[in-house]
């Protein structure tokens, strides 16, 4: 009774005003730390994805729940750390049966050395995916990844992880980490629904809302005190030398080759040093051209399947 009295006294007042801004207060400084906390707190919007993002700390993330989403990784070179590519979230009207993106990244700081896409789209039992994925390892900047699941009746609904990359850090600095679609020249992924399930099949991409990237920060690696171990002792030279000098292992290194159109430590460009606008080479275009005729296998199998019942 005296609670319910306290917040009708409040609500009389007005004070819930000032509850108001502390809600606000709270949101902004979850914004300034630059992550998505609870998925799944709000329903999916029909005909949108709220958001689509690289998540750098995955830990936690399962193949259809995301803990929230980190937009920066830090770690020593040579070693390895994985980054997700997370979606919130999709409405059961556009449930989702693949996806073509191009993962960008500065090869002259990481590779990829390698992929997951056997999580979101492969939930269902009777998933059946065609992976016309590049495949690991990829150090040419751009990682293509397009899937599509060819079952009937699997296409999947909310949040999820549609893939995981694992990266290694060749050399120290920061690399931007981000998706788009090169082929058609989009600055978002193309993640696939069936517009028109009761008759004709009629895929289409579902327009994303938010693509957030991410960056990678690449350390040198820690030092290592050495051993004092005794050596033999030199002798001089004719000149009065004590012979040639040597150089402590590890205290110079070969710098490693720049790709051509990747700056060192500068902006990625596309892998195959063009614009978006520009039309790729043929290699280029093979994966998702594959993609595209396993899209076609399945909308003919659905409407085939349509004109016999």
């Amino acid at each position: 009774m005296g609670v319910r009295f306290m917040f009708t006294f409040v609500c009389q007042r007005r004070l819930v005003t000032i509850l108001g801004a502390v809600l606000a207060l709270a949101v902004f400084l979850v914004a300034a730390k630059q992550a998505y906390a609870a998925f799944n707190v709000a329903d999916p919007i029909p005909g949108q994805i709220r958001l689509f993002a690289v998540d750098a700390e995955p830990s936690g993330n399962t193949a259809t729940s995301v803990v929230d989403v980190d937009t920066a990784h830090q770690a020593a070179v040579g070693t390895t750390f994985n980054v997700d590519l997370v979606v919130d979230e999709i409405a059961a009207q556009n449930a989702i049966l693949g996806w073509d993106m191009n993962f960008h990244y500065n090869p002259s700081i990481l590779s990829v050395t390698g992929f997951n896409g056997q999580l979101m789209l492969a939930a269902d039992p009777g998933s059946s995916l065609y992976d016309a994925s590049d495949v690991p390892p990829d150090s040419d900047g751009d990682f293509f990844t397009g899937i599509v699941d060819l079952s009937e009746g699997n296409e999947e609904i909310g949040e999820g992880v549609l893939a995981r990359l694992t990266l290694e850090c060749l050399a120290p600095g920061t690399s931007t980490l981000f998706v788009d679609y090169v082929l058609i020249g989009s600055p978002d992924p193309s993640i696939y629904y069936d517009a028109d399930p009761s008759s004709n099949v009629d895929i289409q991409p579902i327009p994303i809302i938010t693509n957030q990237g991410a960056t990678a920060q690449c350390t040198s690696s820690p030092s290592v005190t050495p051993t004092n171990t005794p050596g033999p002792t030199s002798t001089a030279g004719p000149s009065g030398s004590t012979g040639p000098s040597s150089t402590a292992a590890g205290s110079s290194s070969t710098p490693l080759p720049s790709a051509s159109g990747q700056p060192v430590g500068g902006s990625v460009t596309l892998a195959y040093g063009a614009s978006a606008n520009s039309s790729p080479p043929a290699w280029y275009i093979a994966p998702p051209v594959a993609l595209a005729a396993a899209l076609a296998a399945y909308v003919i199998s659905r409407r085939r399947r349509g004109q016999v019942e």
